[in-house]
Parts: structure tokens; sequence; C-alpha cells
């Protein structure tokens, strides 16, 4: 798609958004301004305005009322299509019964119900970036589509690679920093200082964290981390930052704590996952670590799919994922509605609950 045919679009987009606007103040086959006249009061050229009166028509909108270009609106009480949205998700997310994914998937149907929007729901087979790629590409590519919304597993520069499209794109947890876009995200940074404040009103003084490797690495979670020991005025030892290098094999986290000095051990740990945690809990138990006596793990609750028949309870960082998807679709609708430049963040704040099912507000 090149630049030029991007602003040609991007324009006659915008103008159909004028159009559409004056239509609402007609009375039904009320004639709009002669095409000459019309195109002058727009400030466009006719050729631009005859691709926007073009799309108008195969609305239902307007209709030709004679043969010198005068347009008049036609079933008023029916002008308005309805809205249709894209929905990019992870391999099988809408097949399981469990995980966060599921969540916002919910939260996405739901209130695309709510707002009367047609949802095309589009999965790859496998889990690998470039068939979600291509899959994206093809509801982007898709003139009937108002807006995509993403919740995948992808990469952090996909958001720039989208900028080519003149159409709105909403991410849903996804570190990406295009301006132009959309981002639903977990607030990971008030996560992890909730998650620290939590244990230092337990007593804890020597708190560590257990991450994946840097490929995995969530910066603003371990940011908000390393903040909140600062503000309780407790130490961040790097020998404290434990790293699994993949979700399979966080038992290794289990090592590099039994490899510290017994007197020089963390009495808590601040685990990127729920799944990461339990890893850790079973492994450490093999070892007589009694938990949480010897030592209290807080994680982040649905990062991964939960895991059937878990019996470890432990304090988890939550956060409301089918509100999420919810807050995807009010944003797509509005952005459709009310083309913008700029893009907008909107946080999902976190919750503890704790064994006993009782929360805890940020």
């Amino acid at each position: 798609m090149s630049k030029n045919g991007s602003a040609d679009s991007k324009m006659v987009r915008h103008l159909i958004k004028q159009i559409e606007a004056d239509l609402h103040r007609l009375d039904n086959d009320q004639a709009l301004p002669t095409e000459q006249r019309y195109a002058e009061q727009l400030g466009v050229s006719n050729n631009t305005l005859r691709q926007a009166l073009k799309v108008l028509e195969g609305k239902g909108l307007i209709s030709r009322a004679n043969a010198n270009g005068t347009y008049s609106k036609k079933q008023r009480q029916h002008s308005r299509k309805r809205t249709r949205l894209g929905l990019l998700l992870t391999q099988h997310t809408v097949k399981h019964e469990t995980g966060y994914t599921r969540l916002v998937y919910q939260g996405v149907a739901n209130m695309a119900l709510q707002q009367n929007c047609e949802l095309v729901i589009a999965s790859p087979t496998v889990r690998d970036d470039t068939a979600h790629r291509e899959i994206l590409y093809q509801l982007l590519d898709d003139s009937s589509i108002d807006g995509v919304i993403i919740n995948c597993v992808s990469s952090r520069t996909l958001p720039k690679d989208l900028q080519k499209w003149d159409k709105p794109v909403c991410f849903i947890d996804h570190d990406g920093s295009v301006s132009s876009m959309d981002y639903i995200r977990a607030d990971s940074y008030a996560g992890s200082q909730l998650a620290v404040t939590y244990l230092v009103k337990r007593g804890h003084q020597k708190i560590a964290y257990a991450n994946y490797s840097k490929y995995l690495l969530n910066q603003s979670r371990l940011k908000g981390f390393q903040d909140a020991l600062t503000e309780h005025d407790l130490p961040f030892h790097t020998s404290w930052h434990f790293q699994s290098p993949n979700v399979d094999h966080s038992s290794v986290i289990a090592q590099q704590y039994l490899n510290i000095e017994a007197q020089q051990r963390p009495t808590a740990i601040v685990a990127f996952s729920d799944h990461m945690a339990e890893l850790i809990i079973r492994a450490l138990q093999h070892h007589g670590i009694s938990i949480p006596d010897d030592l209290e793990i807080v994680g982040f609750k649905g990062s991964y799919e939960d895991l059937p028949n878990n019996d470890i309870n432990i304090p988890n960082i939550v956060f409301d994922w089918h509100k999420a998807g919810q807050l995807a679709v009010e944003t797509m609708i509005e952005r459709i509605q009310n083309p913008r430049n700029e893009g907008k963040q909107i946080f999902i704040k976190p919750r503890i609950v704790e064994p006993n099912n009782q929360f805890e507000s940020n």
C-alpha cells in the first residue's frame, strides 16, 4: 500500500464521516447540494467527493436524484450500518475453558453483543508469529471490517508494521509503543508494588523477584518491584533476581534459591506468574522447604493458562481481563465513530487475592 494511496483512503474516510453528519440533519429524501457546490463547501476535489458518495450510495444512505449529480437521503431510519470488528486471538483460545485469554474473549463478545457489533473472530492453527501476521493482514485488508482487536502473543515490533493500514487497531496485553495505536494493558508496575506492599505488611524484609529470561522479561513489572523496595527502604540484591530460561523450566529458580546460604536467603518471592510459583514451590518442597513458613510466594494470576487440579493456594495479583475485553470494544467503537490520530493507553488496575479469597484493592 503506497503512502499516497493510504492518504487518499484516509481523506475519503474522513469525508464520509462529514457527509454522514450532514445526512443526519436532513429530512428523508431531502436533496443535497449539487456536486460542484458540495465539493467547494467541503474543500475537496470533485473526484474525492465522488469516491465518498459512491461508498455512501453502496450503504443505502443516498441515491442518485438526477443526472447532474444531485443526491438525496434515503431510508434515514436504516442509515447506520452495523459496526464490524475483527478479533485476532491466540491459538485455540475460544475452545479453552480457562486462562486469561478466554476471559478477554468473553469480554469482547459480550460487549460486542451489547453494542450490536458484528464480530469476525480469527485464530491461527499454530502458535507462530508468521501465522498470526498472515491472518491479521487479512483482517486489515478486509474493507468490510471497521477495526481490529488483537489479543495474542506477538512481536513487539508488530504495532509499527501495522501503521501502513489506515484502520483502527487495539492491542490487549501488548508492550508496543506506537502512539497512534490503542492499548488495553494490565498495570504490571502497580501489580508488583501491590505484591511488595502486601509482603512488607506481613513482616518480610528480604524479598526476591522471579522472572523468565530477558526474552520474556516484563520491564514494567520488574521496575515496579524495584521502586517498591526503594519506597520501603529495602535492598535489591542482583542475586535475588532469579531467572528461568522458559515457562516449563521454572524449577531452576528453586535451585538458584537453594544455592544461597540459608541465612542469606530471601523470605519471600514475587513470581512472574502463578504457573511459575507452582513449579518453584513443588521443586522446593522436595528439598524440605515449607511454604509459607520458610518462604512465602506471591504470583500473578492468569499470565498463562490456569493449571487443572491446582492444589497450591497462594496469594496472587489478579487483573479483570473480562473488563479489558469490554474496554477494547468500547475504545474501538469510539474511535470508529470519532476518528483520531493519537492512540490511548488504558490500564487495568491490580487486586490481590489471598488464599481465603479476600480481595484487597490497590
